[in-house]
C-alpha cells in the first residue's frame, strides 16, 4: 500500500491514522509526511506519496477502523452498502481489517474513491 493510498483509504477517520502514526514506531517518517500531507499533495511528491508503508503499518490502521464493507462472492464485487433492489446474492460482512488482509489495503482506497471494487481471478481487481 502507498503512503496516499493509506492516507485516502482512512480518511473517514483521521485520528486513527494521526494515532497510529503518532506512535514512536512509525513517526519517523510517516508522522511527520501525514503532518505535511496537504504541502506533499500540492508539490506532488511521488517520492514520498507513492512510499510503500510497511505491511504491519497499515494492518494497524485497517485493525483499529470502524470501516466495515459487504463482499459478495457471486459478483465478486466489494462494496461500503448495496442499495435498495439490488441483487448481489448472499453478502459477506467485513472488516476493515479482513478486507486488508484478504484483498489488499489499496482495495479499501478503491472502494472509497469509486464505490466498489470487483475482484478477479487474472487481475486481482478491476474498478467500478
Amino acid at each position: 500500500m502507498k503512503f496516499w493510498e493509506l492516507v485516502s483509504a482512512f480518511r473517514v477517520s483521521p485520528e486513527i491514522v494521526r494515532e497510529v502514526l503518532s506512535r514512536p514506531a512509525w513517526r519517523e517518517p510517516y508522522g511527520r509526511w501525514y503532518e505535511d500531507f496537504n504541502r506533499l499533495v500540492d508539490a506532488q511528491d511521488r517520492g514520498v506519496l507513492d512510499a510503500r508503508v510497511p505491511l504491519e503499518l497499515s494492518r494497524e490502521v485497517a485493525r483499529l477502523s470502524s470501516l466495515t464493507f459487504q463482499y459478495s462472492p457471486r459478483h465478486g464485487t466489494l462494496r461500503e452498502s448495496w442499495s435498495e433492489g439490488m441483487d448481489p446474492g448472499p453478502l459477506m460482512e467485513m472488516t476493515a481489517l479482513e478486507v486488508h488482509d484478504r484483498f489488499g489495503g489499496s482495495v479499501i482506497e478503491e472502494v472509497g474513491e469509486y464505490g466498489s471494487f470487483t475482484v478477479t481471478p487474472a487481475e486481482g481487481g478491476t474498478r467500478h
